[in-house]
């Protein structure tokens, strides 16, 4: 199971460098101080779902802004709410909730209670590390989301970090939050969602110089894998419509010998603007030889995007739209 805080799952992994010291509420922030008063202490826990955040929307380590553990909070237990994709014995892929809770929090309780250090003037890496979301529960079950002290690049403590990650959590619940790869889409060796690059190369780069012919598409091919995505009608037309996968296979020699002919003997494309509904990719097994992109409703272009030279914009006929929709 690959465990994730919820930072990394709202905004993936930062990519290291320098920068100038973060500036978060709280540790580190010249302008804004540590957070005042002390945690707030609320009624009865009940659960994780009841509570936290969603782990698609929650962004940066907000703990630095919370007040602080207080002198008259007695914890007993941590509650830590924490999320984790999950491979099925299918292929699928699951992203899972999990509530743990435990009661061995002495190390985690001394790190919260560390003061924030002083801020740097020096170079600071520009990750914003997180911590998984932790509740503190005292004797009479109330409890409280306690505020981390700081680093000198403003950023949470690794001795808070650190004490989150080796608390011995005893699981107390999960639940599906949604289907990350179907097994549909893992048995084909498809991605379980795509952008209709047509749209995003078309869209984007509207003066790019496209080659006159579509050469040899994916030549040298022993196999060649065919996925199939829908584009919801909330993603048509956006910037970069993400289609949901729909079906895939891999193409035999008498399904990809036609489909190769019609790509070869394909026309320029028309000027046209008409969002697809569904559309077709087309790669080597080995990810070599770059990609062909079919519209198969809208404008019904076809994109070959070699790995050296110019991409080709051509017209699908209605042949080739159904090789492809009988080849799935």
């Amino acid at each position: 199971m690959r465990r994730f805080g919820w930072v990394l799952i709202a905004v993936g992994a930062l990519v290291g460098g320098c920068a100038q010291p973060a500036t978060s509420p709280g540790a580190g922030s010249p302008d804004l101080g540590p957070p005042t008063g002390t945690m707030a202490v609320r009624g009865q826990w009940t659960a994780c779902a009841d509570v936290e955040p969603s782990p698609l929307t929650k962004v940066g380590a907000e703990e630095l802004g919370l007040p602080r553990l207080g002198d008259d909070f007695t914890p007993v237990a941590a509650v830590v709410c924490t999320t984790a994709l999950e491979k099925r014995p299918d292929g699928s892929e699951v992203l899972m909730a999990t509530e743990g809770r435990a009661e061995d929090i002495a190390a985690l309780l001394a790190a919260l209670r560390l003061p924030d250090e002083p801020p740097t003037t020096g170079a600071c890496r520009a990750d914003l590390p997180g911590i998984d979301w932790v509740a503190l529960v005292d004797a009479d079950n109330r409890w409280g989301r306690p505020g981390t002290p700081g680093d000198p690049c403003g950023k949470i403590r690794v001795e808070v970090r650190d004490a989150v990650a080796a608390l011995r959590l005893t699981e107390v619940s999960r639940r599906p939050l949604r289907e990350v790869v179907s097994s549909d889409a893992a048995a084909s060796g498809c991605s379980q969602q795509w952008a209709d690059m047509v749209w995003v190369e078309t869209t984007l780069n509207p003066d790019r110089v496209w080659a006159t012919t579509p050469g040899s598409p994916l030549a040298g091919g022993d196999e060649v894998r065919l996925c199939v995505y829908q584009v919801p009608a909330t993603e048509r037309g956006s910037g970069k419509p993400a289609g949901t996968f729909e079906s895939g296979s891999l193409l035999t020699a008498a399904q990809w010998t036609p489909i190769a002919g019609a790509l070869r003997a394909a026309k320029k494309a028309p000027t046209c603007s008409t969002p697809a509904e569904r559309f077709a990719l087309l790669r080597r097994v080995d990810d070599t030889q770059g990609e062909i992109y079919v519209e198969l409703t809208g404008c019904r272009r076809i994109m070959i995007m070699p790995i050296d030279g110019r991409p080709f914009l051509g017209l699908a006929d209605t042949a080739l739209v159904a090789l492809l929709d009988s080849a799935t």
